[in-house]
């Protein structure tokens, strides 16, 4: 009889340790209403800003081994917006995003890493077919529950030379620049499947 009940409470401990151990990674999904993917551009010697409405990132997120950490992104160029259509439509076409011959720009994580409370993600963006190994400074914003759901926030910022992804309208920069500045603004529920 003590033997069995030695077994039960050892039992018992490691199914709470080993629930306490999966439950520290969650997955995270982009919630599409509260989350935004924006980009600064200099013409001429003004700024513009755009944003895109299409995309969807998925987290995996441990508070405690950034080994288990991992970020994924799919993007729709065609969703581009600006500030009036004629330049949205010129923005999809062939000189710049060329959307009717690629239609998902995409980046995955290879490496989570943290330094005193930041982050960055290193890994491939692919965009217009072009594969380029990047880092993405972020920061968890941390966690909140709303009607009954689990949220998280996460705020990402970094820029990109955009002629090495073959956008290269105006190569010289007489108007437009090459460096693209994007801002990233995630709040995101956690997904069960």
């Amino acid at each position: 009889m003590k033997h069995s009940l030695r077994l039960f409470v050892l039992l018992l401990f490691a199914g709470l340790f080993a629930g306490t151990a999966t439950a520290q990674t969650k997955e995270w999904k982009s919630d599409p209403i509260h989350s935004s993917v924006t980009y600064l551009v200099r013409h001429g010697v003004t700024p513009m800003m755009g944003q895109f409405k299409e995309f969807t990132v998925m987290i995996q997120w441990d508070d405690e081994k950034l080994e288990n950490c991992s970020v994924s992104a799919d993007l729709d160029p065609a969703s581009v917006m600006m500030g009036n259509d004629a330049l949205a439509k010129h923005l999809r076409g062939e000189d710049f995003f060329h959307v009717d011959e690629y239609k998902s720009w995409s980046f995955k994580s290879k490496e989570i890493q943290e330094d005193d409370g930041k982050y960055v993600a290193i890994g491939d963006l692919t965009v217009r077919g072009v594969t380029e190994q990047i880092a993405i400074a972020f920061e968890f914003l941390g966690t909140f529950e709303a009607r009954g759901n689990s949220k998280a926030g996460f705020v990402a910022e970094f820029a990109i030379d955009r002629t090495r992804f073959g956008v290269n309208f105006d190569p010289d920069e007489k108007m437009i620049g090459k460096s693209v500045r994007i801002r990233v603004g995630l709040e995101l529920f956690e997904y069960k499947g």
